[in-house]
């Protein structure tokens, strides 16, 4: 429960508090299907990971914002043509309740799962973005401004002034065949109508080509500060139901830079020693000394079903990004039933990592469970353990701290 006589206790709802919106999206795209996006709007809602930037606000993206109108019987309101204030990158300083928090439209409206921010004393700012839905793309913000330190959270305002790209991969961004290739960022006009629907934009242009500009669900991304090199996961697909994770490494070690070379340096599925198998990756973390942790998402309805039934529960995962053993993912844990973790981070010294539990047993409904019967849930997390039957109980989500022993 939130404890109130905390000094940092606030909290943030879909219609609460008032919240400043940033950047050329503002004002009217002028398509009847979308509202116009105001100076101000109230709240955000479907929050999912983000990132943090170097002056100490915090970054959350509103995922599946567009959502709420119909599957989640929110209204009217919240369809399309109403909620412009709705399905951006939010900032927030959790440390300052008096700091008005931000949208900010430079970093386009899409389904984003993270917004992974690159910062260099006197270089420019960049952040990257991706759409978490089938056949989208990836984003980088590149501000133009520069970052110094010593203008602590009045960086920010780096957000504010900037040029949205979009990635294109050749010969192939799809195809399970092709591991590698180079790619280049074209710009995103910085308007109202592009900015609001950036993937529609996207597809009208004439340089646009659906074989090398969509990819598998790209959801989180993380930058390797060895080389500045940016490792994204690409979750799934039809064609392509175990997902990878891809690595750019662009021109020059900079991220500001408009062209790269890409290659899959991890690819989903079964190991046939049933030993470093993986599917569907989502959140990723570099610790300390290069590795990379990486957990899954397989929807709950398909797990331990099908092209799934191997993998078992989703797990928790490293893999080594260099070396003889590069791009083998090896299984730390396991998560609960129905369940996913995200947002793996490390304490700075890297002692503990945190995650969050999220609708653990969130199949119960379809299995037959009975509410108010809990040994009829799917899961007993985190009080019981349904594999042994012990403490029916409610499934809760939760955070948990794993620590080195």
């Amino acid at each position: 429960a939130l404890k109130r006589d905390r000094r940092y206790a606030r909290r943030i709802t879909a219609t609460s508090p008032r919240i400043r919106m940033t950047g050329a999206g503002v004002g009217d795209p002028g398509n009847p299907a979308w509202a116009p996006v105001p100076d101000h709007t109230y709240g955000s809602l479907a929050n999912c990971a983000g990132g943090i930037t170097p002056w100490g606000t915090a970054l959350s993206a509103e995922e599946n914002w567009d959502d709420y109108a119909e599957d989640y019987g929110w209204g009217p309101d919240f369809a399309a043509v109403n909620n412009g204030g709705y399905g951006w990158v939010l900032e927030v300083d959790p440390m300052d309740p008096g700091w008005e928090p931000r949208k900010h439209t430079n970093l386009g409206r899409v389904r984003a799962e993270n917004a992974t921010v690159w910062a260099r004393e006197g270089r420019h700012l960049v952040v990257y973005v991706g759409d978490d839905a089938r056949d989208k793309f990836l984003y980088k913000y590149v501000s133009a401004g520069r970052y110094h330190k010593r203008d602590g959270r009045r960086n920010s305002r780096l957000l504010t002034e900037g040029q949205l790209w979009v990635a294109e991969f050749a010969p192939a961004s799809q195809d399970e065949t092709v591991l590698s290739g180079t790619g280049r960022w074209h710009k995103v006009e910085m308007t109202p109508a592009a900015l609001v629907d950036p993937d529609g934009w996207v597809r009208a242009q004439p340089w646009f080509n659906p074989a090398t500009f969509q990819l598998n669900r790209p959801e989180d991304a993380e930058i390797d500060r060895f080389d500045n090199s940016l490792y994204t996961a690409l979750t799934n697909n039809t064609d392509d139901p175990h997902g990878r994770i891809r690595r750019l490494a662009e021109d020059g070690r900079d991220p500001t830079a408009d062209t790269f070379e890409w290659s899959d340096v991890a690819v989903g599925g079964e190991d046939a020693a049933h030993v470093a198998g993986f599917s569907s990756p989502d959140n990723l973390v570099f610790d300390k000394l290069g590795n990379l942790w990486m957990v899954t998402d397989i929807s709950s309805g398909s797990l331990n079903e099908g092209v799934y039934a191997w993998h078992r529960n989703n797990g928790i995962f490293m893999i080594r990004v260099g070396g003889p053993d590069a791009g083998i993912a090896f299984r730390f844990g396991s998560v609960p039933n129905e369940a996913e973790s995200t947002g793996p981070i490390w304490t700075p010294r890297q002692d503990t990592m945190f995650l969050a539990i999220q609708h653990p047993g969130e199949e119960t409904s379809t299995a037959g469970g009975v509410y108010g019967d809990p040994t009829t849930y799917t899961s007993y997390w985190p009080h019981g353990n349904k594999t042994t039957g012990e403490n029916p109980s409610e499934p809760l989500p939760s955070v948990i701290a794993i620590r080195r022993s």
